[in-house]
């Protein structure tokens, strides 16, 4: 995967099972905390009944993270369509071995909620989202 935005996410007490290892669930929260704070740093401007939503997650459990891991997630867009992208993730441990403890994929489709059809990706974002893949950040 192209790494494209590395983004910090904390594990809590209770996102932790009963052996200590972070929970599978969990995961997909620290994936949507990263790609919420990806999206925030574009400036783009949607029309107010255009919302992104998730259609699909895909996600492949590597190998058992602790709470005392400090995690990040690498987000890279693959695919952009035109009324969807994909994003594709990898949860890794920073410092010297960066162990990858899950990747996946989230597709996700932009909606508009007063006709209830989807809607087309704005060039804006796009042409955000293809610039931002030309090198890594944070």
């Amino acid at each position: 995967m192209k790494r494209r935005k590395r983004i910090s996410v904390q594990a809590r007490l209770g996102d932790t099972d009963m052996h200590g290892h972070i929970n599978n669930v969990a995961y997909l929260s620290f994936v949507e905390a990263a790609h919420h704070a990806y999206f925030r740093d574009l400036a783009t401007v949607h029309p107010p009944s255009v919302r992104p939503f998730v259609a699909h997650t895909a996600i492949d459990y590597l190998e058992p993270a602790l709470l005392t891991d400090d995690l990040v997630v690498d987000l890279g867009i693959g695919d952009i369509a035109n009324t969807s992208l994909t994003l594709y993730f990898e949860v890794l441990s920073k410092g010297r071995d960066e162990r990858v403890h899950a990747q996946g994929k989230v597709v996700i489709v932009y909606f508009d909620t007063s006709t209830r059809t989807k809607a087309p990706i704005g060039e804006e974002l796009r042409a955000q989202v293809e610039c931002e893949g030309e090198g890594a950040s944070d």
